[in-house]
């Protein structure tokens, strides 16, 4: 809950600086115009799938480690987990607008906007799950793949300083 509390701190300062240099110039046309491509982008439903999938990690670390547990106590964790995420998502959304007005002019989102009304633009929206878990995957085994020819350098040149692993 740690990262929870993080957003919710985070938010409050926000709050608190009020016209920030964080939160210059964003202006109600920006944002509802950055609002809408984070609905057309389907950003608040990508983070509760990665939430999910989060989630499903913890869930199976707990039965391994805590074979104790019952499924109706790992039911209580993923129901406190899910009910926290949907209590807090507001303090998400919120973070996103101003992290797409850092980095994004008003003419910047209307293209955006654009695009992902396109064809093409849906298309991205809906294959990016899809592109973010398989290159996962792939860096999962590209790293596989690097780690014993790693392990073999770093152990040459460590014993030719005298360590040996």
């Amino acid at each position: 809950m740690p990262f929870i509390r993080s957003l919710i701190a985070a938010l409050a300062l926000c709050l608190m600086l009020g016209q920030s240099a964080w939160a210059q110039d964003l202006d109600d046309a920006k944002r509802a115009d950055i609002e809408q491509l984070l609905e057309l982008t389907q950003t608040l439903s990508n983070a509760r799938a990665n939430m999910n999938t989060v989630l499903q990690q913890l869930v199976q670390q707990l039965r391994q480690k805590q074979p104790k547990l019952t499924e109706e106590h790992l039911r209580i964790v993923a129901e406190a987990h899910e009910a926290v995420f949907d209590e807090n998502i507001g303090v998400f959304k919120a973070l996103m607008v101003h992290l797409y007005h850092k980095h994004f002019s008003a003419d910047d989102i209307r293209q955006l906007l654009v695009f992902y009304a396109s064809d093409t633009g849906r298309k991205l929206t809906l294959v990016t799950p899809a592109l973010n878990r398989e290159s996962f995957e792939i860096g999962v085994q590209f790293g596989r793949l690097l780690g014993p020819k790693v392990e073999q350098r770093v152990r040459e040149r460590l014993a030719s300083k005298g360590v040996t692993l």
